[in-house]
């Protein structure tokens, strides 16, 4: 396989696909690729690849040397080397824009080698929904910096969708219609920008699924059903309690301990699958003990948990 051939084709469809601005800051990324490596992380299907593919366009239009790769294309499976013949044949000064870098063993070290030698000439700006992204090797931390990329907010889902936000009784309407859209269906790209609720339905579940099933059990190791009904669980829960979750699980048969349970909420945290918020207070003893707020990732996932709180 030739990677020049492969990074090209991804490079030239980059280039060319239409879309459409996101909030992150493009400035602050390009100015903190001067002197760090530039990670981009968020939970999977929130727009990571869009949006490096928007900076390569940005970047090419004000005539950078720049290349956009997706190293989850599956050509890359098995072959030896991919980063230094990617390195080899691009050369060491420019923009590269690597998507789902954790996709290639070694990549950490790869960066690390990179970013000492060719610092200020070569600039990584990579992306990953896997946790293994913000725990790479020792000599790579403090070396990277971080952007979080979410799902779209109600203003993307407006400018995605074209909807002007303007005071007469129309735009009002629809805007309000967005609104309670919005809070049912969330702010992925792809469940907004399509029409049916049942459709909407079936992309959340196999988000769901694809979530659970890479970066929760694939991460951990757990059995995958395991990881699911912990999934539902903390969908259905107003509050997360280690204690109590381990407890529910046992008594549904499965052979788990609070290790194990406070690794699944570590690794569901890491994704951006969900969050877990302390309780506010002087005391730190009351805000390690007290069970913790849990919020999904995107408001639409809670139609998988049946509830719409």
């Amino acid at each position: 396989m030739k990677i020049e051939e492969v990074a090209e084709e991804w490079t030239s469809y980059a280039l060319r696909k239409t879309l459409v601005q996101r909030e992150l800051p493009a400035d602050a990324v390009i100015r903190a690729s001067k002197t760090k490596v530039v990670v981009i992380s968020g939970v999977r299907r929130c727009g990571k690849s869009s949006f490096l593919m928007l900076l390569a366009q940005r970047l090419h239009a004000e005539g950078r040397k720049v290349i956009y790769v997706n190293l989850e294309d599956p050509r890359f499976t098995g072959e030896p080397d991919i980063m230094d013949r990617l390195l080899g044949w691009f050369g060491e000064e420019g923009y590269l824009l690597l998507d789902e870098v954790t996709a290639i063993p070694g990549w950490d070290g790869w960066l690390l080698r990179v970013h000492e030698l060719l610092k200020g000439r070569l600039r990584p700006i990579v992306s990953s929904s896997k946790r293994s992204v913000r725990s790479p090797s020792r000599p790579l931390r403090g070396r990277c910096v971080y952007f979080d990329l979410f799902p779209l907010s109600f203003s993307e889902r407006l400018s995605f969708l074209e909807v002007p936000f303007g005071a007469n009784v129309v735009q009002r309407a629809a805007v309000e219609r967005q609104v309670q859209e919005h809070l049912q269906y969330g702010g992925f790209p792809e469940v907004v920008l399509q029409d049916e609720p049942s459709e909407r339905l079936r992309t959340l579940l196999s988000y769901h699924r694809e979530i659970v099933g890479l970066d929760i059990a694939g991460e951990t190791g757990m059995d995958r059903s395991l990881v699911e009904l912990f999934s539902k669980y903390l969908l259905r829960s107003p509050y997360f309690s280690a204690t109590t979750c381990t407890n529910f699980l046992k008594g549904l048969g499965y052979k788990v301990g609070k290790d194990k349970v406070l690794e699944m909420e570590r690794a569901a945290a890491d994704c951006m699958l969900f969050y877990f918020l302390n309780v506010h207070s002087s005391s730190i003893k009351d805000m390690a003990q007290q069970p913790r707020k849990v919020y999904a990732g995107d408001m639409g996932l809670h139609l998988i948990g049946g509830t719409e709180d």
